[in-house]
């Protein structure tokens, strides 16, 4: 039998192997597909790529299982066969290197795929960064509160109620805070107003964390799938999107906001020191226009329940700021990306006390009419 015809044959045993292998069970077949596929001369790459998408059932075969199996033919197919491999002394085979035969194209890790998002930006948007640093220079927390629309109070308690009711404009969804009452650790889900007027009282500790945006107050279930009142599932909406720069200088970060804040009146709604390296912003996004009323008299009901639109409208403003903040060059002046890809995210709180620092968050800059004006019309 010529090569030819050989290659045609097993071309064949390929076709069938491949079109029998059964969900759940494909992995334990591919040693007999991939053998005879590279017998019948396809390459590695080729033979990688139609299985990986011709394989039948609703589930992929397991990239690495795949990988492997690949890599055993080709070991075997340039050895000389199953039967030969078996019968030669290993000392006499041919010395082909083993990671030399092939090796399938890795997927990129999240952290790869997010460098190639940033090289991809255009250079003049990577230098978006260092142009507010630039405009803002010689900026200062005592300039930032200087511009804040809204007086910062000099207690702390006062600036972590004002701050609260900012965050909290609308009254009929919930927050999470670090610690409720004035002993323990333990958090808990409250109304950011109640909890205000609790701070106020003496009544509770200021805790140093709380949800970012709304919760419904309502359980759901983490990624681990544990029981939870404060993750993703119960986040009721999206309208704060929380940046920090803490690979950045303070003095810059006060720069990059007050240039922000001028630049785009009506996002920043709030600045908070965190006693340690960095700036927390508290910046409105847009959501979805079902989600609020224009008017208080408006006849159209409330839409009270997130839908996987409101979802979708969120992930494409959070890739909107990466592009924006994290494509720089420079690694001191991206964003960092973990509060833009947790929605359930938690901001530091103005006025509470951090014993690991040995300092107090401090209220920067604070719009609390902008939050209220748009909050309140959900």
């Amino acid at each position: 039998m010529t090569d030819e015809a050989f290659q045609t044959r097993q071309r064949g045993k390929y076709a069938t192997a491949l079109a029998n292998l059964m969900p759940g069970t494909r992995d334990a077949g591919l040693v007999t597909v991939t053998l005879y596929g590279r017998q019948a001369g396809m390459t590695p790459d080729e033979l990688y790529a139609d299985i990986m998408a011709n394989a039948p059932g609703a589930t992929r075969p397991n990239p690495s299982a795949v990988r492997r199996a690949i890599e055993h033919a080709a070991r075997t197919v340039e050895l000389g066969g199953v039967k030969d491999w078996a019968e030669k002394n290993r000392a006499s085979a041919p010395a082909t290197a083993y990671d030399r035969i092939w090796k399938a194209p890795k997927e990129p890790t999240a952290a790869e795929k997010r460098e190639a998002a940033r090289k991809a930006v255009p250079p003049e948007m990577r230098g978006t960064v260092a142009r507010l640093v630039s405009e803002g220079r010689g900026a200062t927390s005592k300039s930032l509160r200087e511009m804040s629309p809204t007086a910062i109070p000099a207690a702390p308690a006062e600036q972590a109620a004002a701050h609260l009711n900012a965050l909290g404009a609308d009254w009929r969804w919930q927050t999470w805070a670090g610690t409720i009452g004035t002993t323990g650790k333990r958090g808990g889900i409250v109304t950011p107003c109640a909890l205000a007027d609790t701070i106020r009282a003496g009544l509770a500790d200021i805790p140093t964390h709380v949800a970012l945006n709304p919760l419904t107050g309502k359980e759901g279930l983490t990624k681990d799938g544990l029981p939870s009142f404060d993750c993703a599932d119960t986040v009721a909406a999206f309208p704060f999107a929380l940046l920090e720069f803490d690979a950045m200088s303070l003095p810059d970060q006060c720069a990059l906001f007050a240039a922000l804040i001028r630049k785009k009146p009506g996002r920043v709604v709030s600045l908070v020191f965190s006693g340690g390296k960095s700036i927390h912003a508290v910046v409105l996004i847009h959501e979805c226009h079902d989600r609020r009323l224009h008017t208080k008299t408006a006849v159209e009901p409330i839409r009270e329940e997130r839908t996987e639109a409101d979802v979708e409208k969120w992930r494409g403003e959070m890739d909107a700021l990466c592009r924006l903040f994290a494509s720089s060059d420079n690694p001191a002046e991206r964003i960092d990306l973990a509060p833009l890809t947790n929605p359930a995210i938690h901001t530091r709180l103005a006025g509470a006390y951090r014993a690991d620092k040995g300092r107090r968050q401090t209220l920067l800059y604070l719009d609390a009419d902008l939050a209220r004006r748009e909050l309140e019309l959900f």
